[in-house]
């Protein structure tokens, strides 16, 4: 195991390098002077030498790329071309609504995903069946800002029963917390439900089939312990590695819906950043979205071996 971990985190490094590489080059494939960009058309030849020198742009790129890779390895993002403030501390403070909901919208996805899709195998080839692949193939085509809107008009304008935008920290307290992140958590853990009750029900209906699902069945145990003891605990990994990418997917991809529920997260603070061309904050949201994934990968990896015995790390 110890093993297994040195070398998931040796094969990381020339992934977080890439990736580095690629998000510094940012500035340098955009088309123009990316300080002539990044200060505005209204700025003077003065203001834009300045901003090119403080930048570290009028060095030779090869110096830039190496000092680039200092300030990152040092936890040093950058300061924001609009307010000067560090970008790190920015990504920070934006970190809570932006988890809050990708957390709770994934446990909200896993409570409806995962029973839905032990029925719809239990009850394949039903009227049960059928009626949950309607939910999950709707969940797929439906937009979660189309879903969002509705929800707003329905929830927060007709019945006023949750606010239409905004986000209470969890520090005012926990109803004003649950309540400001109903609606998008509904609006985006509806797609992962979806998700997930295609991968439950699939996995489920291969173990169902298995010779030991029959003969515990004819051993006369009830079937809810087949079910989940049984039958759902060697179906579980595909439904994992589900959930794990879907986390890591709502953690880096919030961007829609903290624009439609006017959320202080980090997928809006990307929005302003490409809206105003303010570079290092696209960097840095790039760079640490990047990080947040890939080890959100590893830690599904390493559960394998805890969800299945049968599994060795080498």
């Amino acid at each position: 195991m110890g093993r297994y971990l040195v070398q998931r985190i040796l094969a990381i490094i020339p992934v977080f390098m890439i990736v580095a590489i690629t998000v510094f080059m940012l500035i340098h494939i955009t088309p123009g002077d990316p300080a002539l960009l990044m200060a505005g058309d209204e700025a003077t030849p003065a203001q834009i030498d300045a901003l090119r020198k403080d930048l570290g742009l009028d060095k030779p790129i090869h110096i830039q790329l190496m000092n680039y890779f200092k300030d990152i390895s040092r936890g040093n993002l950058g300061h924001s071309i609009f307010n000067n403030h560090d970008v790190r501390g920015l990504i920070v403070q934006r970190l809570e609504p932006t988890l809050s909901i990708a957390f709770v919208a994934e446990g909200l996805a896993i409570l409806i995903g995962i029973p839905l899709g032990i029925i719809a195998a239990w009850k394949s080839n039903t009227l049960y069946d059928r009626l949950i692949m309607i939910f999950a193939v709707g969940g797929f085509a439906i937009p979660s800002f189309w879903l969002g809107y509705n929800l707003i008009w329905l929830f927060a304008v007709k019945l006023s029963w949750f606010p239409a935008i905004g986000y209470n920290p969890i520090g005012e307290g926990i109803v004003p917390w649950i309540s400001s992140i109903t609606l998008p958590c509904i609006s985006i853990g509806t797609i992962g439900a979806a998700l997930i009750v295609r991968m439950t029900r699939s996995s489920m209906l291969e173990i169902l089939r298995e010779d030991y699902i029959r003969t515990a069945r004819a051993k006369g145990l009830a079937e809810f312990p087949v079910l989940i003891r049984h039958a759902f605990k060697n179906a579980g990994l595909p439904v994992v590695t589900v959930i794990g990418l879907g986390i890591a997917g709502l953690v880096t991809g919030l961007v829609v819906t903290e624009a439609v529920f006017a959320i202080p997260g980090v997928g809006r603070l990307m929005v302003n950043g490409v809206a105003r061309r303010d570079f290092p904050i696209i960097q840095g949201v790039v760079l640490a979205t990047t990080v947040s994934y890939v080890l959100i990968n590893l830690l599904i990896d390493l559960s394998y071996g805890y969800l299945d015995p049968k599994i060795r790390y080498k």
